[in-house]
């Protein structure tokens, strides 16, 4: 086995022809070190599934007192072609999901700690690819951001200095739905906030604001209602100190972008209800 030190993980040249970048905290910790290398082997048999669709996602405990219990995400196999473009042009989601983890933790944006991400090859190019990080059981904000009913102003003004915080560090998360922002509730009332699922994320080098229209396009897949949306669309105007009017601008971006998925939806799976 041959280890080079980069940057902010090692990367380590395995002999069965994986890929593993482990975070240099904890890289002497043998136990981590002997979990990581072999999850390629154990992965479908340990620990619990926690969502199995188009990826699967498991619990499992790793031994170490470092950081005992991981979330590993399996992402689908790729196709010969796919792999061949992740091998030699582009990185993989998982060294993507790796990579913004340490810049998010450098510019103050929170996300479950990365410990590791591995590729596995088949006939030469990526096959499997597997991201690790710290397991984190926190809700998601469907519970407060989705419905109408059971919308909480305090978490929708929260959640927006969240978001403009991010959007001025330079970052777009690229998929900001209910399901990929957790939270939790502080003693003083208010929340704090945990991305996940971030292998879709912009990452400027620079650390200054995105574009105001990026930064507007990047708020519309948390909520279907327009109802919801114009809420926490004012608390993110008033987050970024912009003209309140910017609010229905915002609104109109979601209703377009709403159109569009649902006629993506009807084009893709004709006979699925919506």
């Amino acid at each position: 086995m041959t280890i080079f030190a980069v940057n902010n993980y090692e990367l380590i040249i395995m002999p069965i022809k994986q890929t593993v970048h482990i975070n240099t905290k904890y890289i002497a910790d043998s136990n981590i070190v002997e979990f990581v290398n072999t999850i390629h082997t154990s992965f479908s048999s340990a620990g619990k599934v926690a969502y199995d669709k188009r990826n699967q996602l498991r619990i499992i405990e790793t031994g170490s007192e470092a950081m005992d219990q991981v979330a590993v995400k399996r992402f689908k196999k790729l196709g010969f072609f796919r792999g061949l473009y992740y091998t030699f042009f582009g990185l993989s989601k998982a060294e993507r999901c790796f990579n913004n983890a340490l810049e998010l933790a450098r510019r103050g944006i929170s996300t479950p700690e990365p410990l590791a991400m591995v590729e596995v090859k088949k006939n030469g190019v990526i096959n499997t690819c597997y991201y690790i990080c710290r397991c984190v059981q926190l809700p998601a904000i469907i519970d407060g951001l989705h419905w109408e009913d059971k919308f909480n102003p305090v978490m929708s003004a929260d959640f927006a200095c969240m978001a403009a915080r991010m959007h001025e560090a330079g970052v777009i998360h690229g998929d900001l739905n209910c399901d990929n922002v957790l939270y939790k509730k502080e003693a003083d009332g208010h929340y704090s906030f945990t991305l996940i699922d971030i292998n879709r994320m912009t990452i400027f080098p620079e650390v200054r604001p995105v574009s105001d229209k990026k930064a507007m396009a990047d708020m519309c897949c948390f909520t279907r209602s327009l109802n919801v949306m114009r809420k926490v669309a004012s608390d993110y105007v008033d987050a970024r100190g912009w003209n309140q009017s910017v609010t229905e601008t915002m609104v109109r971006m979601k209703d377009r972008f709403n159109r569009r998925r649902a006629l993506r939806k009807r084009i893709l799976h004709p006979t699925r209800p919506y």
